[in-house]
């Protein structure tokens, strides 16, 4: 068989008739085409291979009009069903007579070229749908600055068409005329190869500066040299935005450069980012300082825990808020009470971290924790004065019927010596009760007008038998001090008892100063870190001072409280300094303490003066003698054992005597009997009809009745203390026989002075 000369050619031959069948093909086209053999390839008419039946159309137009196709590309099919580009040069061969007689030609596989320039055709597109839809402006340079392509928003921002830029130098077209170096060296600096980022300012057509960040970077074309790619980015808004933030956090800084409370922020860790001047001024540190210093930094250890965990809560919580008290320490080692509220504004780019407002609350809060404690000693006093009221009536009737015993003149020594010491302990728990009652501040106080200094240097003598002799008495006694109005054996107890707090606070001997002063104060303020508050007025002062141990915070904030006391078990009944505080309040004066730990107590009284001349001690004298005279007296006590205790020592004496129960059978006695009665005795308190009542009932008839009113306690005698400023009007529970008596006979020794 004759081998085909063309089957070695690398593109493929044929011949067609004209009515579109294959009439030859060498090899190389069965191949292409993907046909098994030229045979099956010639059963299929050619019109088949086309993928459009109009290249197929124009194809033939062509070679009939021209007589040759020269480079037609066309999409073919092939006998497996792919697709194949190829490029057809064909040419009609005709006979004599002008037909055509078959075509024939040479196809070209293309497909790799047209699938290259259709991917080119594709990223072209892509490329330049981006470069036109780009939100920034982007200019092409070439080496020369020279504008080679600009997108519409660059046209846009600039105010150029892509016509007016092309060709012309950019730097020309947008960079300011001062700026023209800077856009020089950028476009050098671009063009050496680095990628270069900045903010700038640059000129749109109409004369408008336009703040812009740049990103330029170099490219190279085939062939060409290094051109330039800039994207420009226009950050008016950005500029705006940023001056209005700067704007912003110069108003929040200046509010809160002026404001009086103390603002802090701190960043999510805890770092100090700022401290306002008020800040710095409260603490006692600079402001340089106090960035320095993290958010738990001289907190008290004991809140420590407490502000960590609050702290931490609000960093995670972005918008949320927390208030917290806490104790922070100043530079100088004081302690202040603050009270926080704080915010997290991390998302406030104003702010941009945890806001904390203080207030330094310390007087407050020491105010209420003075509150508190004067409630509790108020609440204490009223226990104290009621557990008073009770015991005193009981040792009322010790006492009493102890004397009722004693009196007994068969009585054997044995049990005369029993009785004494029954005597002695009711003594005692009669001063306890005492001071209970002054400390209360439900004493009947007998007040006159009295001289300080004169009050001291006689209780100075009284003063060497108790105190040892290495401490060292010193009186500084201002000479025309003014007066005040007190009760005379209440200023001694209260002397008395702060010398002997003194003599204990210095074991190994000391130095104990008294100091009288007159003072003028012209405004209110406070004493005992706020506890009280002592109102404009003259006052006398009485300052004792002693050279002792002194005291620590926790401690003074106690010593005013009963039963509280740094001796011993059995070495003191805490009352001393109890008791002196509630005959000064009682008094209506104010008691102030000052003291350090090595360094001395100081204890400054301070009393309200009091106008006229100091009154002797009023005492009645008359040479009456018990039972020398008859006289009838009702007695009123609700307390069964001691009405009769008294109904008994009034019997002895030789009084005739009419008890009532309570007030209001007294009431029906004195109806029957009131112009044989001369000399009512009487509780305070008893229920229904009290003392007080009663004797305002009987008065009406006899205003010149004389009453003796008894009590262990009531708030009604202390609150109408000037009822009782007569020696005979008071007798005070617990009482002696002999004390009791006395009391009667000098009433009546009094209403018989009175009836001469």
């Amino acid at each position: 068989m004759n081998r085909d000369p063309f089957d070695g050619l690398p593109i493929g031959l044929y011949r067609t008739s004209p009515d579109g069948h294959l009439l030859y093909a060498n090899q190389a086209l069965v191949e292409m085409m993907k046909y098994p053999d030229l045979d099956t390839m010639k059963k299929d008419p050619v019109a088949k291979q086309y993928t459009h039946e109009a290249d197929r159309d124009r194809w033939r137009e062509i070679l009939e009009r021209d007589g040759v196709v020269t480079d037609f590309e066309n999409l073919n099919v092939r006998h497996d069903g792919s697709r194949i580009w190829v490029r057809d040069n064909a040419r009609a061969v005709r006979g004599p007579d002008g037909k055509t007689l078959y075509y024939e030609g040479a196809l070209e596989d293309v497909t790799a070229r047209r699938e290259t320039e259709e991917r080119l055709a594709k990223e072209r597109t892509y490329f330049t749908q981006l470069f036109e839809s780009a939100p920034e402006g982007i200019a092409m340079v070439d080496r020369d600055d020279r504008v080679m392509m600009i997108n519409s928003e660059f046209s846009r921002m600039f105010g150029y068409s892509a016509e007016e830029a092309l060709g012309k130098r950019l730097n020309a077209l947008i960079v300011p005329p001062e700026l023209k170096e800077e856009g020089n060296r950028y476009t050098q600096t671009v063009q050496s190869g680095v990628l270069l980022t900045f903010e700038s300012v640059r000129c749109a057509k109409d004369g408008r500066r336009i703040p812009v960040s740049v990103l330029a970077r170099p490219f190279s074309l085939p062939g060409q040299d290094t051109a330039i790619y800039a994207i420009y980015r226009d950050i008016t808004e950005r500029q705006e935005a940023l001056e209005a933030l700067r704007k912003s956090q110069d108003r929040f800084r200046s509010l809160i450069e002026d404001a009086s409370e103390m603002v802090s922020i701190f960043d999510t860790s805890g770092r100090r980012t700022y401290a306002s001047p008020a800040t710095a001024r409260t603490l006692g540190f600079s402001q340089l300082e106090l960035y320095e210093q993290n958010a738990f930094e001289n907190v008290h250890p004991e809140d420590l825990a407490m502000c960590r965990e609050a702290f931490g809560a609000l960093a995670r919580d972005v918008g949320g808020s927390r208030s917290l008290d806490f104790r922070y320490r100043r530079k100088d080692g004081d302690w202040r009470m603050l009270s926080t509220v704080g915010k997290n504004l991390s998302a406030d780019p104003a702010v941009g971290g945890i806001v904390i407002n203080s207030r330094d609350v310390t007087e407050q809060h020491n105010l209420a924790d003075q509150l508190r404690r004067a409630q509790k000693m108020e609440a204490v006093g009223r226990l104290a004065g009621g557990v008073a009221h009770d015991f005193n009536n009981l040792l009322t009737v010790i006492s009493t019927y102890t004397d009722f015993i004693l009196g007994d003149a068969d009585l054997p020594s044995s049990h005369r010596d029993d009785l004494q010491e029954i005597k002695k302990a009711s003594d005692r728990a009669a001063g306890l009760t005492r001071q209970l009652l002054a400390f209360s501040r439900s004493q009947v106080l007998q007040p006159r007008i009295l001289n300080l200094n004169s009050e001291v240097e006689d209780i100075r003598h009284m003063l060497e038998r108790v105190l040892p002799a290495n401490i060292d008495v010193r009186i500084s006694a201002q000479k025309d001090l003014w007066v005040v109005k007190a009760d005379h054996g209440q200023m001694e107890q209260v002397i008395l008892n702060l010398a002997l707090n003194a003599r204990d606070a210095m074991p190994d001997g000391g130095l104990l100063t008294f100091t009288t002063n007159n003072e003028s104060i012209g405004l209110a303020r406070t004493l005992n870190d706020g506890e009280f508050l002592i109102n404009a007025g003259d006052y006398v002062a009485l300052t004792v001072t002693d050279s002792g141990t002194g005291m620590d915070r926790t401690t003074e904030r106690k010593i005013f409280e009963p039963f509280f006391t740094t001796k011993g078990l059995g070495k003191g009944t805490g009352l001393g300094l109890a008791t002196v505080y509630g005959i000064v309040k009682q008094t209506g004066g104010y008691i102030n303490v000052e003291t350090e730990r090595g360094k001395g107590t100081s204890f400054r009284i301070l009393l309200p003066r009091a106008h006229g001349s100091v009154e002797p001690e009023q005492k009645i004298s008359g040479d009456l003698e018990p039972g020398s005279f008859s006289a009838t007296i009702l007695v009123a006590e609700d307390e069964r054992a001691v009405r009769d205790a008294v109904e008994r020592m009034l019997r002895e004496q030789g009084y005739s005597v009419l008890a009532a129960v309570d007030g209001r059978e007294a009431i029906e006695i004195w109806d029957s009997n009131n112009r044989e009665i001369d000399l009512l005795i009487t509780d305070l308190v008893m229920p229904e009809v009290g003392g007080l009542e009663l004797a305002e009932t009987c008065r009406r008839l006899r205003a010149d009745l004389p009453v003796i009113f008894m009590s262990g306690f009531t708030e009604a005698a202390s609150t109408n203390a000037e009822m009782f400023s007569e020696a005979e009007a008071f007798l005070e529970k617990p009482f002696h026989r002999e004390m009791f008596l006395e009391k009667v006979r000098q009433v009546l020794i009094g209403k018989a002075g009175r009836s001469r």
